[in-house]
C-alpha cells in the first residue's frame, strides 16, 4: 500500500520545465567575463543581417560604426551576479559620457537584493533595493533589461499562462516556453527557445507587448539571438555572444492576425541593434563583490540610510546584508515630499514666468524710494512723489493670468491586498489647485501596467474641485512607497504631477523561487541541501485577517528558526510578522525534480506558490546530460566534483554515432555518413574515478536523414 501511495505522489509531482533546467545549469557556473557591448541605430530593416548571423557561430556585427561602445565585466559565483559597465566611445558618445543607453555603474544582485552605485567621482551613494533597478543594463543573460531574463519570468510572469512546445531553431532542436498574460488592453508575451545541448541556454528569445486602446494595436518587440556559449570548469554554460534587436511595429494586429511564436516579424521604422561579445573568460573561485567603492560613504536602503565610516572595503552580497542588518528588509524611509506643482508647471503653455519680474520691479521701486528720500527737501514733497511712484509701479495690481496646477492623490493608501489577485483597484483623485478651470481630455498613467478608466472624459474641473479616476494595476509586491508620474492632457497644456501610493500584500514569501544544485550521488554532507524561507504576514490589529500557513513538500524536513513582529514604519496602523523556516532536502534520488512550497489560507485555498527545483547528479555525469544529435557536432563535458577525474577512452557507441575524446574531460559527438534516421542509445566512456569507472551518456536523433 505504501508503494502505491508513493507512486501516486510521484505521478502528481509537477514536471520540471526547461527554465528549471536552465537555472540548474546556471547555478553551477563560476565565471568572470570581460565584454564589449556595441549599440547600432538603424534606419532600415536589418532582418537580412540577422538571418545571416544565425547561420554562423560568429559574426563581427554590422558594417557601420556603433553609436555607443561599452566595456564591462560580469562575474557570477553560483548565487550572485556582479556587473561593471563603463563607456568607451562610439559615434554619439559625448566627452563627459553623461548620456547614452546604459548607465555607467557597478551593480551586485542575488535576485532578492540589488545594490548599485554610479561610476562617477562625485557619486557617493550606494543604492540598495529589492529585485530590480530603474534602468536597463547588460550581461551574458541580461539583454538591455532591468534584470536577468529568467528572473523577469519568475517575478513578473509567475501567474502567466505557460505553453511548452518542441521546435527546431535554425537546425537546433529546442524546447520552447511561451509566457502569455493580459494587462488591461495590452497583451504581453515572452517566448524562450531553450537548447538542451547548450545547458538549456536560450538560442532565441522574443518579448512582445501589443494592443492598447488607441485602435492602432502598436507592438514593441525585443528579440535576442544567442550565437555562442562556453562551458566553465564548474560545469555551467554561459553565453559569450548575443545580438538584441529592438523595434516597433505599427498596426500589429492587421499585419499579423495569426501571430504565434514561429511568426517572422519586421520593424515598421528605425530599430536598435545591440551586440554583446566576450573579450576574456576566466573561472571564478571566490564570491563576487562590489570592488569600486572609492568615494562611497553612505547607503540608501529600503529600511533607511546607513553612513559608512572611513574607507569602504569591497563587499560581497553577504557583507552588504550584514552591514545593513534590518535596514535591508524593514523600510523606515519617510514618504517623499510632494513636488511643488506650481514650480513644475511654471513654464507650461498658458502660464508666464512672472515671479522673477516682481522681484526686479520691487528692487527698482526700493532704489527710487531711497533716492527720493535723499533729495527731497520737504517731507510732504517726498510723500507725494512716493505715492506717485507706488501708484505707477503696479505693485498693488492684481494678476489675472491663468495658472494651471493639478494635485494628485491615490486612495486608499496605505492599503492591504490579496496577493492571489492579479489586479488591485484604487481611486486617483485629481484636484484643480490652480487659478483657472481645466478641461481634461486624456490621462497617461506612465506605464502600460496601470490602466486608467477614462470613459467619462473629456470633463471639466473647476478651481478647487476634484475629478476621480478608477485605476487598476498589479500589486507592487513591495513594502515601501511607490511613486508614479501621471500626465493630464488639458486645454491649458499637459500637466504632469507625482502621486505616491503604498500597498502591502497580506502575505509575501521570500525568496520567490529556490534552486538547489551541486548535489551529487552519495554526498556525505548536507552543504547546499538546505535553505531558508521567510513568510511575511501584514495585517491590521483588531480587524479580521487572512490567515496563511506554508505547506512544504514531503521531500523536505522543516524547522521554524525565528519569528519577529513589529509596526510598519510607513503605515503604523499595520503590523507585520516575519517567520523564518529552514528546510533541508531528504530526497537522495538522482535526477531533476520540482515541487512547490504552497501558502494556503485557513480554508485550504491557494495563495502563493514557491517553486523548488533540485538536481542531483551521479558522481560522474555530463553536460549536457543528454545529446540530441543534428547535422552539427555536439561537445559534451565531464562533470565531477573531483577535478582529478578524467575520461580514459570510449568503450561503446550506437550505430551511426562517432564519439571522440577531444580532451581529458570532453567528448565530441557527431553523426556518421550512414547514420540511421532514428537513434536512441548510449555512449559508454571509461573514467579514472574509483567510485564510478564508467559513464553512460544518452544520445538521440529524431530527424529524417
Amino acid at each position: 500500500m505504501l508503494h502505491l501511495v508513493l507512486a501516486a505522489l510521484l505521478a502528481l509531482q509537477p514536471e520540471p520545465g526547461p527554465m528549471d533546467a536552465f537555472q540548474s545549469n546556471l547555478s553551477g557556473a563560476r565565471v568572470d567575463i570581460d565584454f564589449e557591448c556595441s549599440y547600432y541605430y538603424h534606419k532600415q530593416d536589418i532582418n537580412g543581417f540577422l538571418e545571416q548571423l544565425t547561420k554562423s557561430a560568429q559574426s563581427p556585427g554590422p558594417a557601420d560604426r556603433p553609436a555607443y561602445i561599452f566595456h564591462g565585466r560580469w562575474g557570477y559565483d553560483g548565487a550572485a551576479e556582479h556587473y561593471v559597465v563603463r563607456p568607451e566611445g562610439g559615434l554619439l558618445a559625448d566627452a563627459s559620457y553623461k548620456e547614452g543607453p546604459l548607465t555607467h555603474c557597478e551593480l551586485i544582485t542575488d535576485g532578492s537584493l540589488t545594490a548599485y552605485h554610479y561610476l562617477d567621482p562625485e557619486a557617493s551613494i550606494l543604492y540598495v533595493g529589492a529585485d530590480r533597478v530603474a534602468f536597463p543594463f547588460v550581461g551574458p543573460l541580461t539583454w538591455c533589461m532591468t534584470k536577468r531574463f529568467d528572473l523577469e519570468l519568475v517575478y513578473d510572469y509567475a501567474r502567466a499562462k505557460v505553453q511548452r512546445v518542441k521546435a527546431s531553431w535554425r537546425g537546433y532542436p529546442t524546447e520552447v516556453e511561451i509566457y502569455d498574460k493580459v494587462n488591461g488592453d495590452y497583451r504581453l508575451r515572452r517566448e524562450v527557445w531553450y537548447d538542451p545541448a547548450m545547458g538549456y541556454l536560450p538560442r532565441f528569445y522574443r518579448g512582445i507587448v501589443y494592443g492598447g486602446d488607441n485602435g492602432k494595436s502598436e507592438a514593441s518587440v525585443r528579440e535576442v539571438y544567442v550565437t555562442d556559449a562556453r562551458l566553465c570548469s564548474a560545469g555551467g554554460f554561459v553565453p559569450t555572444e548575443w545580438y538584441c534587436h529592438m523595434y516597433n511595429i505599427d498596426d500589429f494586429s492587421s499585419l499579423y492576425p495569426s501571430y504565434d511564436h514561429t511568426t517572422k516579424l519586421s520593424a515598421s521604422a528605425d530599430s536598435t541593434l545591440v551586440r554583446f561579445h566576450t573579450l576574456a573568460f576566466a573561472d571564478r573561485k571566490t564570491a563576487v563583490r562590489l570592488e569600486h567603492l572609492e568615494g562611497v560613504d553612505r547607503a540608501f536602503a529600503p529600511g533607511g540610510h546607513l553612513e559608512f565610516k572611513g574607507t569602504v572595503s569591497p563587499m560581497t552580497i553577504s557583507d552588504l546584508k550584514t552591514k545593513l542588518g534590518a535596514k535591508a528588509k524593514v523600510s523606515n524611509r519617510p514618504l517623499m515630499a510632494n513636488i511643488d506643482v506650481l514650480e513644475e508647471n511654471e513654464f507650461a503653455a498658458g502660464s508666464g514666468s512672472w515671479i522673477p519680474a516682481i522681484y526686479i520691479i520691487g528692487g527698482l521701486v526700493a532704489a527710487l524710494i531711497l533716492v527720493v528720500l535723499a533729495v527731497a527737501r520737504r517731507r510732504f514733497t517726498a510723500l507725494i512723489i512716493l505715492v506717485v511712484i507706488l501708484s505707477s509701479s503696479g505693485c498693488h495690481r492684481e494678476r489675472h493670468e491663468q495658472v494651471p496646477r493639478i494635485s494628485l492623490a491615490m486612495t486608499p493608501s496605505p492599503m492591504l491586498y490579496d496577493p492571489s489577485q492579479s489586479q488591485i483597484t484604487v481611486t486617483l483623485e485629481a484636484t484643480n489647485s490652480g487659478s483657472a478651470p481645466l478641461q481634461v481630455y486624456n490621462i497617461n498613467a506612465g506605464c502600460w501596467c496601470r490602466k486608467v478608466d477614462t470613459s467619462h472624459l473629456p470633463a471639466r474641473i473647476d478651481v478647487g474641485e476634484t475629478l476621480d479616476f478608477a485605476v487598476s494595476m498589479g500589486g507592487s509586491q513591495q513594502h515601501d512607497p511607490q511613486r508614479y508620474i501621471i500626465t493630464l492632457e488639458t486645454d491649458l497644456g499637459n500637466l504632469t504631477a507625482p502621486v505616491d501610493h503604498i500597498s502591502f500584500p497580506t502575505h509575501h514569501v521570500s525568496p520567490p523561487s529556490v534552486t538547489l544544485s551541486g548535489l551529487y550521488e552519495g554526498q556525505e554532507s548536507d552543504d547546499g541541501e538546505s535553505f531558508e524561507v521567510v513568510h511575511r504576514e501584514v495585517f491590521a490589529p483588531g480587524e479580521s485577517r487572512q490567515e496563511g500557513k506554508l505547506k512544504f513538500p514531503p521531500e523536505f524536513s522543516v524547522t521554524q528558526v525565528a519569528s519577529r513582529s513589529g509596526k510598519i514604519s510607513f503605515a503604523p496602523q499595520y503590523t507585520c510578522t516575519d517567520t523564518t523556516y529552514r528546510a533541508r532536502l531528504l530526497d537522495s534520488r538522482v535526477g531533476l525534480f520540482r515541487q512547490n512550497i504552497e501558502l494556503l489560507d485557513s480554508d485550504g485555498h491557494h495563495i502563493i506558490d514557491v517553486p523548488v527545483v533540485w538536481n542531483r547528479v551521479p558522481f560522474c555525469s555530463s553536460a549536457p546530460s543528454r545529446v540530441v544529435l543534428s547535422a552539427r557536432p555536439v561537445r559534451t563535458f565531464l562533470v565531477c566534483p573531483d577535478a582529478g577525474v578524467e575520461l580514459a577512452r570510449v568503450l561503446a557507441s550506437p550505430t551511426g554515432v562517432r564519439a571522440v575524446l577531444s580532451s581529458p574531460r570532453e567528448v565530441t559527438v557527431s553523426l556518421t555518413d550512414d547514420a540511421p534516421s532514428i537513434i536512441d542509445g548510449y555512449i559508454e566512456l571509461e573514467t579514472t574515478a574509483e567510485k564510478q569507472t564508467s559513464l553512460r551518456i544518452p544520445v538521440v536523433r529524431y530527424s529524417n536523414p
